[in-house]
């Protein structure tokens, strides 16, 4: 095409930027401050800006050079927006009578739940639900049902925990889930050795460094030493922090950060850990009830407590399950995981990793760790072959998938030609018989 021909879309060429300003831009973010608060697992700054430059008309990478007036008018503004939401919140709330008859008057927010798509990820050979199952979280994980937010306040307002028993008291009906009951809650025994997502040391077969080189993909040198971002993991070990993070120790933000927490929930999941789950879950819930601005979180689990401890919700308002508590084939999508020619692969593998501050829109905050204290001492020395472990599952993992799907075409056409013979033989059985008739009358 010569001097005319229009560089590709991926390609980031110069170009003449036209005169935009400031105010411009805050009016073009402030029209789409509802989309980025849906959004904010998987929005980017660079998706931000992306949006930006449409709404204004403008070429691809026009509002790169305002970078960093983007990131920091960003968050300012979703903060302002939060902030007037829980207000509204706050006075619409002021006027609800108090449904625990002991002074309820909690606003704070609940962390949005989701829960797994088990049918689509065992169909796809992903290994997520076999690893739950094996240590009997995947009753938890896909667990959905509606809920009321204001009943699962009530539950955190008056939760206790002592000698094992979980105590609350919602509408005059007391809760005391025992160590027996757990099982039938969630699926998952009240037993093993306690944890709470930072008692190390109790666990001598752990090794933190050790584990963290099993969960990293190939192209990563160099050892984190601490919290790091989830880009770095390999693609089944991404699924299942999500998973984590999400369902069975739900947090209310930096779902793309792991924390020293996080591996060792991975590692007990992993290595099938004689770890007590539901002991943990009670340290997660006391640790959101004692918090005053703590968000809280299991709010399916907690309706489905309060269902079976027969508290009557029929007059409640109820948040109901949409698709978007779904962890499934369109969040996979949100997170850059997408089938390409019958193999899942992140498209971001294929690109240059973006910094961490322009990844993500919260700060990064030891608060938002679900351990209780302070690192542990680092033990036991890293192995290579342990390095290469993790990646070898997800090539097993891919080829699974792929045989899968052959295997279930050449069943297909066995069955199609099975049909076939069995209709040859149906014919060859009726020749035959009428041949017999004419020999049988002319004999």
């Amino acid at each position: 095409m010569g001097e005319s021909e229009i560089p590709k879309k991926d390609v980031k060429v110069e170009v003449k930027t036209p005169f935009v300003t400031e105010s411009q831009i805050e009016t073009a973010m402030l029209s789409r401050i509802p989309r980025f608060k849906e959004q904010v697992d998987s929005l980017t700054f660079e998706g931000v800006r992306r949006l930006l430059e449409k709404d204004l008309g403008l070429e691809t990478y026009a509002l790169d050079v305002h970078k960093r007036f983007i990131k920091q008018s960003l968050v300012k503004l979703v903060q302002i927006a939060e902030s007037s939401s829980a207000q509204k919140r706050k006075k619409g709330m002021d006027d609800i009578p108090d449904p625990s008859g002991v002074g309820y008057n909690d606003h704070r927010n609940i962390i949005e739940p989701k829960y797994l798509d088990s049918q689509f990820f065992t169909a796809e050979g992903f290994v997520i639900c076999d690893l739950l199952e094996a240590v009997s979280l995947n009753k938890l994980a896909e667990l959905n049902n509606d809920f009321c937010d204001n009943m699962v306040r009530v539950f955190y307002k008056n939760l206790t925990f002592r000698e094992d028993i979980l105590v609350s008291e919602v509408k005059g009906k007391t809760i005391r889930i025992k160590i027996n009951d757990w099982r039938g809650l969630i699926g998952c025994p009240y037993a093993g050795r306690k944890f709470n997502g930072a008692n190390y040391k109790d666990f001598e077969d752990y090794h933190r460094d050790t584990y963290v080189r099993t969960l990293l993909k190939p192209n990563v040198t160099r050892l984190p030493k601490s919290k790091f971002n989830a880009r770095l993991l390999t693609l089944s070990n991404r699924i299942l922090h999500y998973v984590i993070t999400k369902m069975i120790v739900p947090r209310a933000r930096n779902f793309s950060i792991v924390f020293d927490s996080d591996v060792f929930a991975m590692w007990a999941i992993h290595e099938k850990a004689n770890a007590n789950w539901p002991f943990y879950i009670c340290s997660v819930m006391l640790k959101a009830a004692k918090s005053e601005t703590c968000a809280l979180p299991f709010a399916m689990l907690v309706n489905h407590i309060l269902m079976k401890y027969g508290v009557d919700l029929k007059n409640e308002n109820l948040v109901k399950v949409k698709k978007n508590h779904l962890f499934g084939k369109n969040l996979l999508a949100q997170m850059g995981i997408k089938e390409i020619n019958g193999v899942w692969t992140r498209v971001e593998d294929e690109e240059k990793p973006a910094p961490m501050e322009e990844d993500q829109l919260h700060d990064i905050s030891d608060a938002d760790d679900p351990a209780v204290f302070a690192d542990p001492l680092h033990a036991a020395p890293p192995q290579d072959y342990y390095y290469a472990l993790g990646n070898i599952m997800d090539s097993l993992s891919r080829v699974h998938a792929t045989l899968k799907s052959s295997f279930s075409y050449m069943g297909s056409e066995l069955r199609s030609i099975r049909s076939r013979v069995d209709s040859m033989e149906t014919q060859f059985a009726a020749r035959l018989q009428r041949l017999e008739d004419c020999y049988s009358r002319y004999a």
